[in-house]
């Protein structure tokens, strides 16, 4: 994973108070497709990578269930 899903919620945020509304517009898409990828590169991992860097199986359940246009 390249970005993590709250740094892409936060580069939106930002972008969408610098960048005119259509090109945020265009740019939902790729977005959420990151998301997607995300949480099934999440899915994939194993308890113990899990632990590394903070999340318990429960949490991960939370994420994974989440509507991919929700951060």
């Amino acid at each position: 994973m390249t970005m993590s899903l709250a740094a892409l919620g936060r580069t939106l945020i930002m972008l969408t108070s610098q960048i005119p509304s259509w090109q945020v517009l265009a740019a939902l898409p790729r977005v959420w497709n990151r998301r997607l990828q995300d949480r099934h590169e999440l899915s994939m991992m194993e308890d113990e990578r899990l632990r590394d860097i903070g999340l318990t199986r429960e949490r991960l359940k939370r994420e994974i269930e989440k509507p991919f246009w929700e951060a």
